[in-house]
Parts: C-alpha cells; structure tokens; sequence
C-alpha cells in the first residue's frame, strides 16, 4: 500500500475553469491520473477510486456525490466492471456531454487557416479537428 505522504500530487480539476474545453481537460487529467496510478503499482479497486476522488478535488467529488453510480454486478468481471470503473465511467460522461455531429462537421468546414498561422500549425489544428469529429470522416472534405 502507497503511504499518503508519498503519493505525488497533481493539481486538482477545476472544471469551470474554462467552460468551452472541459472536456478535453478533463480526458488529460484523467490520463494524468491513470499513469500515476501505474507508477504507484495500485490495483486495488477501491484504492484506485479513493485516489481518483481525492486528487480530482472538492467541485469533482461533490458533482460525483450527485451522479447516480451503479453497483457492482456479484458475477461481474472484475477487470470490466469494478467501483472504480463505473466512477470513472459516471465522471467522465459528467464531462463528455454528447457532440453534436452537424456542429462539429460545420466547424471543421468554416475553419480557415489564420493569418499568423504557419501551415504545419494549420495542419496540426485540422487534424485535431478531425479527430475529435464523430465518424464518418468521408464527408468532412
């Protein structure tokens, strides 16, 4: 077992800090967490759940108390469906609202490159456009 005095901190998510990209905060943090977790050798469940409600911080763990959570099926695979797994599962649809496929297919199209903008740069922001537009891809161009 981690001692608490020596698991390293990660700043805690603050989900209003900026309303329009939470969404991809929050799937960074979550990578953060998740590769702190193997660093640490947890594979305890419940260990893995109290890590993430703890360092995710006070707005996480209340919006957690409000988000319907459910049980652990008793004939369950264990590394399918676990406490920690439906957390996480519960908080990250609290953060991944549903896209809108016509929106993010207009965005993609009305993108222009800007003036200051190099051309590798332009490329690298369609490609994280793309990649963030639901399939299929085949009508984006």
């Amino acid at each position: 077992m981690a001692d608490i005095a020596n698991i390293p901190q990660i700043a805690p998510f603050v989900p209003d800090a900026d309303p329009t990209s939470v969404a991809q905060r929050w799937k960074r943090w979550s990578d953060h967490l998740d590769n702190l977790i193997v660093a640490l050798n947890i594979t305890d469940p419940a260990h893995k759940k109290a890590l993430l409600l703890h360092l995710a911080g006070d707005t996480v763990y209340d919006i957690y108390q409000g988000l319907i959570i459910p049980d652990v099926a008793d004939d369950a695979d264990p590394d399918e469906d676990n406490v920690y797994i439906n957390a996480k599962r519960a908080v990250d649809a609290q953060f991944n609202p549903q896209r809108n496929t016509k929106f993010e297919v207009y965005t993609f199209r009305k993108t222009r490159q800007r003036n200051t903008e190099t051309l590798d740069a332009y490329h690298a922001r369609l490609r994280s456009l793309i990649s963030r537009t639901p399939t299929p891809r085949l009508n984006l161009i």
